[in-house]
């Protein structure tokens, strides 16, 4: 399957701000499973395979662990965070609300670029749903998901979903190689949504984006209970 553009491969490069590089670095792996769920990651490894000391690994984890990606235990070290059906319901729910309300903001702030950007997103989430491109429709939902936050012109929602997007990145994913069925279904959500912000009708757009949360949070529940 072909990896979306935001989780590249990647080769270890030292830069100046190296906590946050070996966070990125690490986000990806768990972002994409290859750090498993409840997998241990540890410092002394790490180190010696970045070539790096122990404080920026450390500096890296706690970042991580900000945005539920990991859990710091004392004497135990770090590891991947789980994701149970619970755990998904519970960050859906937060979700859904969230986004339903930058999509109403949206709706009565959005001005032409916002328009443009939220178009943009639309279009790419309909050509890859239709070529059945899972990896590219991931790419335009999270665009699309940007504009309108930028769009609602609400500073504070705008950082919630920021910090909460590792963990909608790392559920979405997880899902990818089911969605090829789904996706022209699932992307009249977003020509519905951004119809309603384009004529500026905040109850509508609040609506829809909140039906597709909902509608995404019975999918990942359903496709990781089958896995446990």
């Amino acid at each position: 399957m072909q990896v979306p553009s935001d989780v590249p491969e990647q080769r270890f490069k030292v830069s100046k701000n190296l906590s946050e590089q070996i966070a990125g670095y690490l986000r990806v792996q768990i972002i994409r499973g290859e750090l498993a769920p409840g997998e241990r990651i540890l410092e002394a490894k790490l180190a010696e395979t970045m070539q790096v000391s122990r404080g920026p690994i450390r500096e890296a984890l706690r970042i991580l662990e900000k945005t539920r990606l990991i859990e710091l235990t004392p004497r135990r070290g770090a590891r991947v965070t789980e994701m149970s059906p619970v755990d998904i319901e519970s960050l859906y729910d937060v979700l859904t609300e969230l986004y339903a309300l930058v999509a109403g903001k949206s709706a009565e702030n959005r001005d032409q670029d916002d328009l443009q950007r939220i178009g943009t997103a639309v279009k790419g989430a309909e050509a890859c749903a239709s070529k059945g491109d899972p990896a590219g429709y991931y790419d335009s939902i999270f665009g699309f998901a940007t504009a309108i936050r930028r769009a609602s012109r609400n500073a504070l929602a705008d950082q919630l979903l920021e910090d909460l997007e590792p963990a909608t990145r790392r559920t979405q994913f997880a899902t990818l190689s089911h969605r090829v069925d789904d996706l022209a279904k699932n992307v009249t959500f977003f020509q519905k949504g951004a119809r309603h912000i384009e004529k500026g009708n905040a109850e509508m757009a609040a609506q829809t984006i909140r039906q597709y949360a909902q509608n995404e949070k019975a999918f990942a529940v359903r496709m990781r209970s089958k896995q446990t």
